[in-house]
């Protein structure tokens, strides 16, 4: 490796967890080792802060990152939120009606909380019940029509469907909502549904990428970045080092520099070993 790092960025799903939301605890020495040489750690991912907080604490993976698929920036040792790029409360509206009317599965995330009103059954239940256990976070049981009618900011939805059902909707809506961002992913644990995170076109990962190196003082060419999904290009293409995990999609594939071993293989492990 003709890279030496300065900074390390982590998506959380699918390559710091497994697909039972766990992380391998052969993990936090490989990190610990590297920050005894200066090396500094961060989670760039969909999630929101509040659902990465187990990661500082328990990984020390606390260095300022971006959340909410680049809605959001956010120092956790100075519990400061750097910036926000919220959805627009017209667009969120406009949102929720489709939502409504197709029965789509959503979440909505604010700077320090989120939550959903899908009816709690099937695969609804289900998907509500296993993302909350991977968040480590439990859901608020309100609507979105409720949380904007009391104001709250929102940073981002995430959209789910099954797409043998219904393969192409929430590509329609990408296609519809001009005014935001959609990511699509899988999720290991629900293999038959595609989800998206959809956040302002105003939020970009590459301004939160530049930010975020103008923030820690490094180049470019010193980050390692790490990811699995669609949302996850853009850190892997900027990055001195994109590392695409095992169970990501061939697009994502080419867009990294290499290939590790799936988050179910230790594949984080197996590069951090490298340095």
């Amino acid at each position: 490796m003709n890279i030496r790092p300065k900074l390390f960025f982590f998506d959380v799903d699918g390559t710091l967890l497994d697909a039972y939301g766990q992380y391998s605890k052969t993990l936090k020495p490989h990190i610990m080792r590297l920050k005894e040489t200066g090396c500094k750690f961060a989670i760039a991912s969909g999630r929101p802060a509040i659902a990465a907080q187990f990661l500082f604490d328990e990984l020390e993976i606390n260095d300022a990152g971006c959340f909410c698929s680049g809605a959001e920036v956010f120092d956790p040792q100075k519990g400061k939120q750097l910036y926000s790029k919220p959805l627009e409360s017209r667009t969120l509206s406009k949102l929720y009606k489709k939502i409504k009317k197709h029965d789509i599965y959503y979440e909505w995330y604010s700077d320090n909380e989120y939550g959903t009103d899908i009816a709690k059954t099937d695969d609804a239940y289900a998907i509500t019940e296993v993302h909350s256990d991977h968040l480590r976070v439990l859901p608020q049981n309100a609507s979105l029509a409720d949380v904007l009618d009391r104001e709250c900011v929102i940073t981002k939805l995430l959209l789910g469907v099954n797409k043998q059902q219904f393969p192409r909707l929430l590509q329609e809506l990408a296609q519809e909502f001009s005014e935001c961002e959609f990511a699509f992913a899988g999720f290991l644990a629900k293999p038959n549904w595609l989800f998206a995170s959809v956040i302002s076109n105003k939020a970009s990962k590459k301004n939160a990428f530049e930010f975020l190196l103008n923030y820690h003082g490094v180049k470019q060419s010193d980050v390692v970045a790490f990811g699995d999904s669609h949302s996850d290009e853009v850190f892997l293409k900027l990055a001195g080092l994109g590392v695409a995990m095992g169970n990501a999609t061939e697009n994502v594939k080419k867009c990294a520099n290499m290939t590790t071993a799936s988050s179910n293989a230790k594949g984080v492990e197996k590069v951090l070993s490298l340095f």
